[in-house]
């Protein structure tokens, strides 16, 4: 079959060779359906590279987008890549890049490596890009609870800078949390071992154990508390620092009417002394506010220290009873015991 249109990735840089049909020889002989499938996945792929060519960015990747449903091939993720970069959809971008220079073949032109490699780089550099091995390789990840899928990671993993809590489970194994900040351009690389689950001791016949209590903080409401009382100090500085420059200007614009004569009667009249008298309500209103905003995060900072320090429990060995059939000389019973 014949192949589709070129489609340019960038003004001045060499055309990626369009989507071939994979040689007859490589593939079993297609069935109708497959022949239709492929024959839509070309039309798409043309449509995605007029729009290319006119500009149309978005009609560009939803035309690509759809190609590489029908088929995950590696010239549509390079140039589905292409597309989302231009609309600064980086992570998307990031993800079919790198599947274009994790499964193209070897022998692919350097030229052709390069110009993707230099899109991916683009793109990460507006990322946090995580390279991650996790012992049993099957392990699930979840992202602010949301699964990512089961190892292994092949591919490393693009996030959007910010502060994240990952989950790592598997059957059989303790699950594990952590809360992890990134900055554009992060590169990191993690293995993560989750240590098997401790076998629960067997318990004998007829004894009934009772649950004990173990409070031990909470790593999420932890964290929400830090989190809030570090913004609220950050706010009250901030409104703080408002406050400052609003005295600052008042002070000047007081000086500057002190030295034409001018004296501002009560209540101020239009003008320059208006002008003071709103500066000096908003250095009261922006201090007040801060000082408020300041008590309000000392409380919450203090109130998640005192719950993380707060004394733990000691938990108390589970009470158990059990019976026991008894036979002597004399006579049977029964024997009961337990610990409380």
């Amino acid at each position: 079959m014949s192949f589709l249109r070129p489609l340019a990735l960038i003004a001045g840089l060499s055309l990626l060779p369009a989507l071939a049909t994979p040689a007859a020889a490589a593939e079993p002989v297609a069935t109708t359906a497959d022949d239709a499938l492929s024959e839509t996945a070309r039309e798409l792929f043309t449509k995605g590279s007029k729009a290319w060519e006119q500009g149309k960015w978005q009609q560009c990747r939803a035309a690509l987008l759809a190609a590489w449903s029908i088929k995950k091939h590696t010239q549509i993720a390079a140039n589905l890549g292409a597309c989302e970069l231009k609309l600064g959809m980086h992570r998307d971008a990031a993800e079919h890049l790198a599947f274009f220079l994790h499964e193209a073949p070897a022998d692919s032109p350097p030229e052709r490596r390069a110009e993707v490699k230099a899109m991916l780089d683009e793109a990460t550099g507006k990322l946090v890009t995580v390279t991650l091995k996790t012992d049993p390789p099957d392990a699930e990840v979840l992202l602010d609870g949301k699964s990512l899928g089961r190892g292994p990671f092949l591919l490393p993993m693009y996030f959007d800078p910010g502060t994240y809590v990952v989950d790592l489970r598997a059957e059989g194994r303790r699950p594990q949390q952590e809360v992890i900040t990134g900055f554009a351009g992060m590169r990191q690389s993690a293995s993560v071992s989750l240590p098997p689950v401790e076998p629960v001791a067997a318990v004998p016949p007829n004894v009934t154990p009772m649950a004990s209590e173990d409070p031990h903080p909470r790593t999420p409401i932890v964290v929400v508390g830090l989190v809030a009382g570090g913004v609220a100090l950050g706010a009250g500085i901030v409104l703080h620092v408002v406050s400052s420059g609003k005295a600052g200007e008042a002070d000047d614009l007081l000086a500057e009417l002190h030295e034409t004569g001018v004296r501002c009667a009560t209540p101020p009249q239009a003008g320059s002394c208006a002008d003071l008298r709103s500066l000096r309500e908003q250095e009261d209103t922006s201090a007040n506010a801060g000082t408020a905003v300041l008590l309000g995060a000392g409380a919450v900072l203090a109130g998640t220290a005192a719950y993380m320090l707060w004394p733990r429990r000691t938990a108390k060995p589970a009470a158990a009873l059990w019976t026991a059939p008894t036979l002597g000389p004399r006579g049977g019973g029964i024997q009961m015991g337990g610990t409380f």
